[in-house]
């Protein structure tokens, strides 16, 4: 006769069952907290990835210590940088709930806060001069008006007077009221910079650029110059037949080429020369007295130097500055006395 398994057989059963489950549960647990902390370790590392482009691709974002972003995810999914939903956490979609804050000091450094506890704290560069007109650089339609005159910090210490003249998307352009000399100091005195040699034009853009990345390289508070293009509509230009900056993955390299299309290139420039025709817009012709008194500022007679144009003119063999006597001008002859005024790029943030 089959006999049963006696109480304290079935309950030393349950004992046993009892402690191999205490044994494994944390185990268990520990290995779904770990595969938690993987998925969202992971998914991190997706949402930095693609912050880190939306950065690299932006205007706003600059690579100064103590500058901090807050780029709510919503943001990113916005402009395609993330797929929603985007599941990070407990959550299932995080898209209007968190942020990315975003922080540089020598690298970038990011974490995934929420929305409320994320406050962006963004150096002010360039302080307006005349606080009767003032307007708020925070407001990215702000009005910034063509001579708007503001002084900006170069670096821990250097300040220069500038003056706008464009504003695209959130990005100010700004002229500096002098020129620089080779050794980084703005002068009123003659500053002058050789752009050709008889009728060939075509060691000025090379020399001009050398300047301004020499000049410039100091200037730790203004942000490189990011994106920017010029090109020539002319084939048989001897300037400038394009100019033009992009972004390596690390570095935002400027790429100038002259007229035997032979590119030179320099890594995050601070400056650009003034196009032409940012000038023309402002006013600026072959007439007399014809650009505004801010284009020509510390120009004064025909002893002092004018700046040269990032742009070739017209016809071969020309060259465009502005000259003492308020006017845009085309040179087709040696000429070793004009100088370069730099343009910085600032962003409406960064503008006080």
């Amino acid at each position: 006769m089959k006999k049963g398994f006696t109480l304290v057989e079935v309950l030393g059963v349950v004992v046993l069952l009892s402690i191999i489950i205490l044994l494994i549960t944390p185990n268990i647990i520990s290995s779904i907290k770990n595969a938690n902390i993987n998925v969202n370790n992971k998914m991190a590392d997706v949402i930095f990835s693609a912050t880190k482009k939306y950065i690299a691709n932006d205007n706003d974002y600059k690579e100064k210590k103590g500058n901090t972003y807050c780029i709510l995810i919503s943001e990113l999914v916005n402009n395609g940088y993330l797929e929603s939903p985007v599941k990070y956490g407990d959550d299932d979609d995080i898209t209007l709930t968190k942020t990315v804050k975003a922080e540089y000091n020598t690298n970038w450094n990011y974490s995934i806060v929420d929305n409320a506890n994320c406050t962006s704290n963004v150096e002010v560069i360039c302080t307006r001069v005349d606080t009767n007109t003032v307007t708020d650089g925070f407001i990215p339609n702000g009005n910034y008006e063509a001579g708007d005159e503001y002084i900006c910090k170069l670096d821990s210490i250097a300040t220069e007077h500038f003056y706008v003249i464009g504003v695209t998307g959130t990005k100010v352009s700004l002229i500096a009221s002098k020129n620089i000399d080779t050794d980084g100091e703005f002068k009123t005195t003659t500053v002058a910079l050789g752009w050709s040699t008889g009728s060939n034009n075509s060691s000025g853009p090379t020399s001009a650029y050398e300047l301004l990345d020499t000049a410039t390289s100091a200037w730790t508070k203004v942000p490189t110059i990011k994106y920017f293009e010029y090109i020539d509509n002319l084939t048989n230009s001897n300037g400038y037949i394009s100019i033009n900056t992009k972004y390596d993955g690390s570095t935002y390299i400027t790429t100038i080429k002259d007229k035997t299309n032979s590119p030179t290139r320099y890594g995050n420039l601070r400056s650009r020369l003034p196009l032409a025709s940012e000038l023309q817009e402002l006013g600026c012709t072959s007439t007399n007295n014809s650009c505004p008194n801010y284009l020509v500022s510390n120009i004064s007679s025909s002893t002092d130097v004018g700046y040269w144009l990032a742009n070739s003119a017209n016809t071969s063999n020309e060259a465009k500055y502005v000259t003492y006597n308020k006017t845009i001008s085309s040179l087709t002859t040696n000429n070793n006395t004009v100088g370069v005024r730099p343009v910085i790029e600032i962003t409406k943030s960064e503008l006080e």
